[in-house]
């Protein structure tokens, strides 16, 4: 397997403050911003999501691939733990069954972590130790007291700094 994330990088004060927080009131708004995040997407890039159950981490997904082309229906593969859409060179994860990293390795996911494809990953606090240094990390948030809203929090860690900032600017308009 390719090159592991150094756990003295999680959460790293630039990361932190490089952090881009958006403030979302429906699923609508969720799913917009992932189209909008996927405008900035590169062969290869890895987009790991974290949230509590039912925090909207399948409505941002959906919104990624739609804005990649896909136009079939895009459910979370809670149960086949991986589903990948070739044609749109888009693999979506859900590592929400697996006990740890090592159930991730020993899918064989390095084809989808370290390919072409961009690749999504839903509940990917639980399998941190098998990432790449280099990801756009998702944090979502339900907030309080109707929670209908989102506090969305993305995170460039490794290479994603690097052209963070142009991503930054367009997603802040």
């Amino acid at each position: 397997m390719g090159e592991r994330r150094d756990d003295s990088q999680k959460g790293s004060e630039s990361e932190d403050t490089m952090a881009m927080r958006s403030l979302s009131r429906s699923p609508d708004e969720t799913h917009r911003l992932g189209m909008a995040v996927s405008r900035h997407l590169k062969p290869g890039d890895l987009v790991v999501l974290v949230g509590e159950l039912g925090s909207g981490k399948s409505v941002f997904i959906r919104g990624l691939a739609r804005g990649m082309g896909v136009k079939r229906k895009v459910q979370s593969p809670t149960f086949i733990l991986i589903r990948d859409y070739p044609r749109h060179n888009f693999c979506h994860i859900d590592a929400y069954r697996l006990k740890g990293w090592e159930e991730l390795v020993d899918l064989g996911v390095e084809e989808y972590l370290y390919g072409d494809r961009v690749c999504a990953i839903e509940w990917g606090d639980k399998v941190e130790e098998a990432l790449p240094p280099d990801y756009l990390e998702i944090r979502i948030t339900v907030l309080p007291p109707d929670e209908m809203s989102r506090e969305i929090i993305l995170v460039p860690h490794g290479r994603w700094r690097d052209r963070w900032s142009s991503i930054e600017r367009e997603l802040s308009h």
